[in-house]
């Protein structure tokens, strides 16, 4: 009986192994044309001096530095993707819910003028972050503004929603925001899933503009 289902196991795979190759390199294209759009979105918007990438693994997103013109003097960007070209990890994405993710943060040569937070409600990775940036007690004081976490400035959390309303409107949502007085940053993450990062990054940018002086 145990070779019997040893037997079964085995025929089960081999017939999945041919569908999971042949998706593979279908979807693997569409990632790669997905990445190289992210890219040339962020370079056409950002318009960097100098610029520096690092891949964080196979077709699962990249790092990146810019050194920026004008009223911006440095970006630092985060692209992740599930692995949708495992055929087999499918399952994990599914029941984790991970989803594309484009993290920007810009560094102005003026000054932001809020120190403010949101953070979508449920969105591990945003809470995570969060944490990590400002310490376990971070949102023992925060409230709630529709389905956000909102901590700080009244008018930068305002600032924040008309973010979220901006993405929103361009098919993205916004998963976290920070306007960072003290270290004079705005970091914004968003799920880009099915969007534009063209018209994301332009958000974003307007967004940093806007908040600082």
């Amino acid at each position: 009986m145990a070779l019997e289902a040893l037997d079964l196991v085995v025929v089960f795979i081999l017939m999945l192994a041919a569908p999971s190759v042949i998706w593979f390199f279908r979807v693997r294209r569409l990632m790669i044309q997905r990445q190289r759009m992210v890219v040339e979105a962020l370079e056409s918007v950002f318009k960097p001096r100098d610029k520096n990438y690092t891949l964080l693994g196979y077709l699962v997103g990249f790092k990146a530095d810019y050194l920026l013109e004008g009223d911006m003097s440095r970006a630092w960007i985060l692209y992740t993707t599930p692995p949708h070209h495992v055929f087999f990890y499918l399952p994990v994405i599914l029941a984790a819910r991970e989803r594309e993710r484009l993290s920007i943060t810009l560094k102005p040569r003026g000054h932001v003028a809020y120190t403010a937070h949101a953070l979508l409600d449920g969105d591990r990775w945003a809470r995570r972050t969060y944490v990590v940036d400002y310490g376990p007690g971070a949102l023992a004081h925060c409230g709630r503004r529709g389905e956000y976490i909102v901590c700080g400035s009244p008018s930068g959390v305002e600032r924040i929603m008309e973010l979220a309303r901006a993405l929103q409107a361009r098919g993205a949502t916004l998963a976290r925001a920070t306007l960072d007085h003290v270290r004079n940053v705005v970091h914004v993450q968003v799920l880009i899933e099915g969007a534009s990062p063209y018209h994301v990054a332009e958000e974003v940018l307007r967004f940093a503009r806007r908040v600082a002086v």
